[in-house]
């Protein structure tokens, strides 16, 4: 954020971090009802021998809910009321968040650790 900060005039940067704003907020919305309910649930599961089930369970309604975003960017994009790049940083912000989760749930932390630097790595890129 500082080294985009530093490039952009101050009503660029406003511009772009209401942005940032906005699509992590949507994307909570969106992923939300899923990510959240894997720590709590995803121990029991484990327990009841249902742990793989679970998270295939979990992967099929995040797959849905991509579907969907993917679907209704485009929609929106073909008339005119929103951006495909939008979408797709929903996405993506949506699916890491979730797949952060899973990992954590599992008590996997270098590969929790590691995803969270690749996310980050990925967003400087993707700034740049």
């Amino acid at each position: 954020m500082l080294y985009i900060g530093s490039h952009l005039e101050t009503g660029q940067y406003g511009v772009f971090s209401t942005t940032i704003a906005t699509v992590s907020f949507i994307s909570t919305l969106v992923f939300g009802v899923a990510t959240y309910s894997i720590m709590p649930v995803s121990a029991k599961m484990h327990a009841a021998g249902m742990g793989r089930e679970y998270v295939s369970s979990i992967l099929t309604v995040l797959a849905v809910v991509v579907l969907f975003v993917v679907l209704a960017g485009l929609a929106m994009t073909w008339l005119g009321f929103g951006n495909a790049v939008a979408a797709t940083i929903i996405v993506s912000f949506g699916l890491h968040t979730a797949l952060q989760e899973i990992l954590r749930s599992q008590l996997r932390l270098w590969a929790y650790g590691w995803s969270a630097i690749g996310q980050a790595v990925a967003y400087q890129a993707g700034a740049i």
